[in-house]
């Protein structure tokens, strides 16, 4: 049953991932073996939850990402990336 919800290696993008339940939720997308995107408007905190996705979960990958998505010339650079 636990590999049920397994997504190793699928790519996972978590807008608003440096708050509370955008971190857990990449939190717990890392533990089934996703490579997760840490989308935020805050770029410090989504490195902070970036670093600790990849030291608590060293298969996962993990990358902070600057993103408004009430912007949308930041939603288009994300689009095309």
């Amino acid at each position: 049953m636990s590999n049920l919800f397994r997504v190793d290696n699928q790519v996972a993008v978590v807008i608003g991932g440096a708050g509370g339940i955008g971190e857990a939720l990449g939190n717990g997308l890392a533990e089934y073996g996703a490579k997760i995107v840490i989308a935020d408007m805050d770029i410090g905190k989504a490195e902070e939850v970036a670093q600790d996705i990849q030291a608590k979960y060293k298969f996962s990958d993990a990358i902070p990402y600057k993103f408004d998505i009430t912007d949308e010339k930041s939603v288009a650079a994300f689009e095309t990336r």
